[in-house]
């Protein structure tokens, strides 16, 4: 399970705090699940280090703290910057 939350200021908008808070398996919703997704996010877990993440990132290109990488979106081992 993953925790996101909006940062009350960030840089970016498309930047979320994430952290995984505990294991979980979820019903398939027919039709809802892309399936090549499924499987790329479950080798990820396999890879392991899936605590390290720290942000949820939309609309940007994925860079080395990418710890996954969806459809325009990516999970990432690297804090959210503070607003200035």
């Amino acid at each position: 399970m993953l925790l996101i939350t909006r940062p009350s200021a960030a840089v970016n908008p498309g930047e979320f705090h994430a952290q995984f808070v505990s294991s979980a398996i979820f019903i398939n919703c027919s039709g809802a699940r892309d399936e090549g997704t499924a499987r790329k996010l479950s080798a990820a877990f396999k890879r392991g280090n899936y605590r390290n993440v720290r942000s949820v990132r939309r609309n940007s290109t994925p860079d080395e703290t990418c710890w996954f990488a969806g459809n325009n979106w990516w999970l990432s081992t690297r804090e959210i910057a503070p607003h200035p």
